[in-house]
């Protein structure tokens, strides 16, 4: 990849922004090697963000513009940047409590239903999973009914986990952003690793 680009724009120092997925570590370590080396600014997982959350929370927001702020994490040759926007914020949690809604609805109407086989109940909740998106089915917990009525709860229950629940709100609009920059950059923001 930086061989294509290379040879189609020339060799330069350039900075490269990139969506989370696109880069693989190892694309990432060739960026880090290359010569002259690259910059990078890339997306990553939210669940990353719990491996510095500890090292982020001891550190001050930074206004950047109105509703966007930042805290910086200088670590080993990367600059770990943990970016927050009030709008996009509102804007996920919106989202989030569309899907949320649609998904605890859909689960009250399966509970209460009274003709519906184990297996069928275990497919319409795989459904309601897939439809509610990656983090909704997640704030839920689920009783499942027992096969033999002896053994647990013939019913389906559900009740909503609070604890994930107040970490998704925490987490939302925020994003973070490992960053390598050229030396003249880390020193005009005054990062001295």
């Amino acid at each position: 990849m930086l061989d294509k680009i290379a040879g189609q724009y020339g060799k330069a120092r350039r900075t490269w922004i990139m969506d989370r997925g696109i880069p693989t570590e190892e694309v990432l370590e060739e960026m880090r090697g290359a010569d002259p080396g690259v910059s990078y600014l890339v997306g990553t997982p939210k669940g990353r963000l719990t491996k510095l959350e500890k090292q982020l929370a001891s550190r001050e927001w930074e206004q950047v513009k109105d509703d966007v702020s930042v805290k910086l994490l200088p670590q080993g040759g990367e600059l770990y940047v943990l970016a927050r926007s009030l709008p996009r914020r509102a804007k996920e949690r919106a989202m989030r409590q569309k899907k949320l809604k649609a998904y605890w609805q859909r689960l009250g109407e399966l509970r209460d239903r009274e003709t519906i086989t184990r297996d069928d109940l275990l497919l319409a909740i795989g459904a309601a999973k897939q439809k509610s998106g990656r983090t909704a089915h997640r704030l839920v917990n689920l009783v499942l009914p027992s096969e033999n009525p002896q053994d647990g709860p013939t019913r389906l229950r559900f009740e909503l986990d609070r604890k994930r629940l107040k970490q998704a709100r925490l987490r939302e609009g925020q994003y973070l952003l490992p960053a390598t920059l050229p030396a003249r950059t880390r020193q005009f923001c005054g990062i001295t690793t």
